[in-house]
């Protein structure tokens, strides 16, 4: 969960700029993908890290939309480098030796900026990083990210939408997943963790969702995951004893049934 080196942007930091021309992203975006209520924007370019303009663009590619998104998520980089590092994934099959190796050295041309803005349904969320600190600041309603199933607090680190090939179900039409990464402070049970996954699919809107839960921001072998977590501190990559020990719980499941099972047991 969220730890100290967190800091709020200022509370005219958004609001400074009113009257300010929007910025023009077009040339920098090098993905923009809106498929079933669900839009993911990814912009390059140094300005648009600033977080006037990011707003400004975030509203204008809303008013763009064909239909209203469920949920907007827009990552922002300085270049293609923090691009590839954090919106792209770990890639097929990389080991956990492979995966270090590759953190270590984005560690050696650190610092790496980003910026996210995470929408879901009214609920607005700007993060910053310049590598050492973190800022965030609510832009409407309340921290999509942090969510309570029965007796847990969540944080969802990390959304990423597959499109399949084929539907996912007989006689269903849907192929599109939505993959969840979920920190929270104690491991839940699987049947608390089914609550968490039942709470995420009812916010998201979709009917098909993974949830894969730990008690750090290290998930370390989900290949659909980030390097690392930028948008809290870094902290040290964990040994893979430290890493397995910390226990990881997966849930995937549709409308009709939720699945969780425990893949890596704390303690062992």
């Amino acid at each position: 969960m969220r730890r100290s080196g967190f800091w709020a942007l200022a509370a005219g930091a958004i609001l400074s700029a009113v009257g300010a021309r929007p910025a023009d992203f077009d040339r920098a975006t090098i993905a923009d993908r809106e498929v079933d209520r669900l839009l993911t924007v990814t912009l390059v370019a140094p300005e648009a890290l600033d977080p006037v303009a990011l707003s400004n663009f975030y509203r204008q590619r809303l008013d763009k939309a064909r239909v209203k998104p469920r949920v907007f998520v827009l990552l922002a980089f300085p270049g293609t480098y923090e691009a590839g590092l954090i919106s792209a994934g770990k890639g097929p099959e990389a080991t956990f030796e492979q995966i270090e190796a590759r953190y270590r050295e984005a560690r050696g041309r650190w610092p790496v900026r980003a910026a996210r803005i995470l929408a879901i349904g009214s609920n607005a969320l700007l993060q910053q990083t310049d590598g050492k600190n973190v800022s965030q600041r609510i832009l409407t309603g309340s921290d999509p990210t942090i969510f309570r199933a029965g007796s847990h607090p969540y944080e969802l680190l990390h959304l990423h939408v597959a499109v399949l090939p084929r539907p996912l179900r007989p006689r269903d039409p849907n192929r599109v997943r939505v993959d969840c990464y979920v920190e929270t402070a104690v491991l839940p049970t699987p049947l608390d963790a089914r609550l968490a996954a039942r709470a995420l699919q009812t916010a998201l809107g979709e009917r098909h969702v993974t949830v894969t839960i730990r008690t750090d921001s290290w998930f370390v072998e989900d290949l659909s995951f980030p390097l690392w977590y930028p948008f809290e501190p870094a902290g040290r990559f964990p040994s893979h004893a430290e890493y397995v020990a910390r226990g990881e719980i997966y849930c995937d499941g549709d409308a009709a049934d939720i699945r969780c099972v425990p893949t890596r047991f704390p303690g062992l």
